[in-house]
Parts: C-alpha cells; structure tokens; sequence
C-alpha cells in the first residue's frame, strides 16, 4: 500500500492505476512459473492457458482505456508503482495458502488492517502528517475505513476459497 500510494502521488493517477492493476498479471506469471518449476504429476502443477489469456486481456484493457505515461523524471515513481503490483501479487498468494490452510478471514483482516495502522502511524510521526479535520471529513474517513475494511474482507474471502487465477482474471472488472 505505501509503494501504492508513493507512485500515486508522483505519477499520473492513470499510470499509478494500471501499474497497480499488474498485480493479476504478476500473479499469472508466478502461477506459470511454479507450474513450471513443478514436476506435470503432481496436483496444482497444471495452469488453465485460458485463465491467463483472460489477465492479460483483462490487463491490455486496463492499459487501453487508462492509456498510462511516464515522463523521466517519474522513472523512480514508475518502479516503485511497479513494484506495488508484484507485492500486491505476493500478497495476494499469501492470503490464498492461509485461506488453503484453514485461518479464517476475519483473522487475515484484522492483521492486514493492523499492519496497515502502525506504518501509516509510523509514516505520519516522520512526516508530520497529522492534521485537524472537521466533521464531514471525519465521516468520510470513517466511511472510506469501513468500505475498504468490507472489501478488503471479500477479496481475502475470494483468493481464500476460490480459484487463484480466476479471481485474478476478475479483478479486472
């Protein structure tokens, strides 16, 4: 989310967005690459060759209709963007093997939100970051906070009993 939201900030929204959005392809490419390293008997070493065209069409999409450019003096931000996408790949694996092994994901969202409040607590202490709000941006936050918090709970739901790729391929709409 940092790496996130540090290309947000120095790149144009529409790059940030598909770079971010290379999660699923990251996560095709890491699929691909384990099904390759893994011996064809043994179960999950197979990768359904239609799943993977659906990401990249799904991410050339993305890529058309956001039409992403860099300048160079964003070459740092782009790597950081790009970057956020192969953590958020990883991420995302990671909360697929905990949802193969059982832990549930109320459990999985209270960490991932927790993490989430101590490096933005620790961000705001360097920076200085803290500042007033008034009542309606108070309630937005708590509105923003709650929605995420739902989504986030659906997409560890999603990735924990589903279909890796699958729910890659769907990301995309």
């Amino acid at each position: 989310l940092c790496c996130w939201f540090y290309a947000i900030g120095g790149l144009p929204l529409a790059t940030a967005m598909t770079l971010n959005y290379m999660s699923s392809v990251w996560i095709a490419l890491f699929l691909v690459g384990g099904a390759v390293l893994l011996p064809a008997d043994r179960p999950g070493s197979g990768i359904d060759g239609r799943l993977v065209a659906a990401v990249m069409t799904g991410f050339m999409g993305v890529a058309l209709v956001l039409r992403p450019t860099i300048d160079a003096q964003q070459v740092w931000h782009g790597l950081i963007g790009l970057g956020s996408g192969v953590i958020a790949a990883m991420a995302y694996l990671q909360v697929t093997a905990l949802g193969r092994v059982g832990e549930p994901e109320a459990r999985v969202v209270l960490y991932f939100s927790l993490s989430g409040v101590v490096v933005g607590l620790g961000f705001a202490l360097i920076t200085g970051g803290f500042h007033a709000h008034t009542l309606r941006g108070a309630l937005l936050l708590l509105a923003i906070g709650t929605l995420a918090t739902a989504a986030q709970w659906m997409i560890t739901r999603a990735y924990g009993t589903g279909a890796t790729l699958g729910i890659a391929a769907l990301q995309y709409l």
